[in-house]
């Protein structure tokens, strides 16, 4: 967390699908975000479900999500136990894929996004508040 960082909520979810709605369900108590809380949904939503299905993690293990006012925004950072062996990346759009458009979605909506690894992987993306 960055020294001028505020957190505002920490939950820990287990790696499986139910992980997504778990997490929408929580963020979408924050009345501080409100005037972003739908894109701030969106956003943990997406990250959250590609750490499901790309960390290569079990139900045993767990994901956590960290809501952080940040500046004039708000971060969200989703971290897994880092099994995945490839780096977060946008997909080229093809026609004929289904799904596969998150990090388009985040990047999309957030300010900036990126991820780092240390003993997880950890993928955040900023929004404007």
């Amino acid at each position: 967390m960055s020294r001028d960082a505020v957190r505002l909520l920490t939950v820990q979810l287990p790696c499986d699908r139910t992980a997504p709605r778990l997490a929408r369900a929580r963020v979408g108590t924050l009345d501080t975000v409100e005037p972003v809380l739908d894109d701030v949904l969106l956003v943990t939503s997406e990250l959250v479900s590609n750490a499901v299905l790309h960390a290569g993690c079990g139900p045993d293990e767990e994901i956590e999500c960290i809501i952080e006012r940040v500046g004039h925004g708000v971060r969200v950072t989703v971290s897994d136990p880092g099994h995945g062996a490839t780096e977060p990346h946008i997909r080229s759009e093809e026609p004929d894929v289904s799904g596969g458009m998150g990090l388009r979605v985040v990047e999309t909506l957030a300010c900036r996004w990126g991820f780092y690894r240390n003993r997880k992987q950890s993928v955040w993306a900023e929004l404007a508040l």
